[in-house]
């Protein structure tokens, strides 16, 4: 674990932070690890159209849960957690949390059940997939992700990291890789954290009260929303999770939008450079890699409207930042 704590000193989380990660969050932990060592990039699939309306409003929505393409998804997470409370493995878990705190599984069961019961409603998310800006697929995308969301003008944003991977405290929002779960996945990952707890009673026993029910709150909004069916794995998919009513003022906006037709409240996440705010590197010109053009009849006009976009928005040289993918893209009828 030393080894991960040294990849993961740039990430903003202090010693302390980082070990009680590597306790409650083992997978998120391991996999934050293996983005920053791969040197990967992020991406963001979507259309044209909202492409360039995120680089000119310098807007990013974060859509309710209960609102993805497929809210299954977030039922799936919920249900496996619900059924690692119900097992042996969460009694330990809850008997080894009141060893730090006496009663604190019992102060804490009202927030779970809460959070259980709502998290479709209460949670916004914004979907990535990470990207190898060393492959074909930056040269021609992902044939999967095209077809998924892009329609017939697709675009896809090739985003910097390392925002990603900053847990600055002041940060509202924060990204965490999917994990593709089955229910014996979910149990394992329970284990490591009891076995993890156990291992380290003595130092946890030191944390406060508040802190430990933070690190249990933490640990259920990540595992119950970013957790997919094993089947979901190519996607390769992290998600950027904000959730309101549990955070200080700060300058993401939530908003009654419109979507396809469908009134649905949005929050949205201001792509700026204020470091007093703990947003640093999420201005566009340091953000964004690439925008790479899916496949479609109108790449010229959407490059020209990406070029504008983005030069808009003060990135020098914006046809740099453009790529056309020339995969052949059949439509199924």
């Amino acid at each position: 674990m030393a080894d991960v704590h040294a990849t993961l000193s740039s990430t903003g989380l202090n010693p302390d932070e980082l070990r009680a990660w590597s306790i409650f969050q083992p997978y998120t932990t391991r996999r934050l690890a293996e983005l920053i060592e791969s040197g990967n990039s992020l991406v963001h699939y979507t259309s044209a159209e909202v492409a360039v309306k995120i680089i000119t409003s310098k807007t990013v929505w974060m859509r309710c849960a209960s609102e993805m393409n497929d809210f299954s998804e977030i039922d799936h997470g919920v249900e496996l957690l619900r059924n690692v409370f119900n097992s042996d493995r969460g009694k330990r878990f809850q008997a080894l949390l009141d060893q730090l705190h006496q009663d604190c599984w019992l102060e804490t069961t009202q927030q779970v059940d809460q959070f259980l019961r709502t998290a479709r409603m209460e949670t916004y998310l914004t979907c990535l997939s990470e990207h190898d800006p060393r492959s074909r697929e930056h040269d021609f995308g992902r044939l999967s992700m095209w077809r998924a969301y892009g329609g017939t003008s697709g675009v896809a944003l090739v985003l910097n990291p390392a925002p990603f991977t900053n847990y600055n405290s002041k940060m509202a929002a924060w990204s965490a890789a999917v994990a593709y779960f089955d229910q014996d996945d979910m149990n394992a990952e329970f284990d490591a954290i009891n076995d993890g707890i156990e291992q380290n009673l003595e130092y946890l026993s030191q944390m406060s009260r508040e802190q430990l029910r933070e690190a249990i709150y933490s640990l259920l909004v990540t595992r119950a929303v970013a957790t997919k069916h094993p089947g979901f794995r190519e996607e390769a998919e992290w998600r950027v999770i904000y959730n309101p009513s549990h955070h200080e003022p700060n300058p993401i906006v939530c908003e009654m939008e419109n979507v396809r037709g469908i009134p649905q409240p949005v929050c949205k996440f201001p792509l700026l450079h204020e470091p007093e705010s703990g947003y640093v590197g999420v201005d566009v010109p340091t953000l964004l890699q690439l925008a790479l053009i899916g496949p479609s009849s109108h790449s010229e006009a959407i490059a020209s409207a990406l070029s504008q976009a983005l030069s808009t928005s003060g990135v020098e040289l914006p046809w740099d930042r453009i790529k056309g993918s020339d995969i052949p893209l059949r439509t199924i009828t």
